[in-house]
C-alpha cells in the first residue's frame, strides 16, 4: 500500500488509510501511564469502592438471613449510611479548602479502615443500636473519600482530558462494585453467617490498607 505524492509517484510510508491518524483513542493507555497521578486516582477509587460495596451489598444480606430481620427493617437500618454520606460531603469540601485534597483523602481512608474494622462487631451481635451506629460510621468515609477523589481527578487530569477522565472515573466505581459483588458471592456461597462476615471484614481491612498506601502516594499533577 502506498500514498500518492506530489511528484506523481508513491510513498510506502505511512499507509494512507482514511482517517488513520485523525481519531484519538477513547482511552490512551500511553498517556495514562505517563500521568501517574491520574492513574493513582483511578486505582485508589476502584479499590475504595470495592471496600464500600462490601458493606453496601453484603450487610443487608447478613441482616436478613443471619439476623432474621425483615426487608423493611433492614432498609431502615441501612438508611444512616446514605444519610451520613450526604452530610459528610459538604464537610469534606470545607476540609479540602482548608487543608488540601490529599490530607482529606488520607483522613477519609483512615475513617474507612476504622469503620471496616468496627463492622467485625457484627460477628458477636446484631443489636439494632449497634447496627445503626455502624452503618452511620460507614457512611462517613464514603462522602469524604468520594469528594476528595473527585477533586483529585480534576487536579490530576489535563483540562482538555477532564471529560473523558470523569467517565473513566465513574467506570472505576462500577468496577469496584462488581468486584465486591463477586467476592461477596464467593464468601456467602457456603451460607450467610457471622463467621463468613468476619472473613469479609478481614478482606475489607486488607483492601483498606491498599487504599491507604495509594492515597499517600498520590500527588497533584505538576503543570508545565
Amino acid at each position: 500500500m502506498c500514498c500518492p505524492t506530489t511528484a506523481g509517484g508513491c510513498s510506502p510510508d505511512p499507509p494512507c488509510w482514511p482517517g488513520s491518524s485523525s481519531s484519538p483513542p477513547f482511552l490512551d493507555v500511553r498517556l495514562l501511564a505517563r500521568n501517574r497521578s491520574l492513574l493513582l486516582v483511578y486505582v485508589c477509587f476502584a479499590v475504595f469502592n470495592g471496600v464500600y460495596y462490601f458493606a453496601f451489598f453484603g450487610l443487608p444480606q447478613l441482616l436478613q438471613e443471619a439476623a432474621g430481620y425483615d426487608a423493611g427493617l433492614v432498609g431502615l437500618l441501612m438508611l444512616p449510611l446514605a444519610t451520613i454520606s450526604a452530610f459528610s460531603t459538604p464537610l469534606a469540601v470545607r476540609g479540602i479548602e482548608r487543608y488540601g485534597v490529599q490530607r482529606v483523602l488520607v483522613s477519609g481512608v483512615v475513617l474507612l479502615a476504622a469503620a471496616s474494622g468496627a463492622l467485625w462487631l457484627l460477628t458477636a451481635s446484631f443489636a439494632i443500636p449497634l447496627v445503626l451506629a455502624l452503618t452511620a460510621l460507614m457512611g462517613l468515609p464514603y462522602g469524604v473519600v468520594s469528594t476528595a477523589s473527585n477533586q483529585g481527578l480534576y487536579l490530576s487530569a489535563r483540562p482538555e482530558e477532564r471529560g473523558v477522565a470523569a467517565g473513566i472515573f465513574q467506570t472505576c466505581r462500577y468496577l469496584g462494585a462488581i468486584t465486591a459483588t463477586v467476592i461477596i458471592g464467593i464468601f456467602y456461597s457456603s451460607g450467610v453467617s457471622q463467621e463468613n462476615w468476619g472473613r469479609m471484614v478481614a478482606v475489607m481491612l486488607g483492601l483498606g490498607a491498599v487504599v491507604f498506601v495509594l492515597s499517600l502516594l498520590w500527588r497533584e499533577r505538576k503543570t508545565a
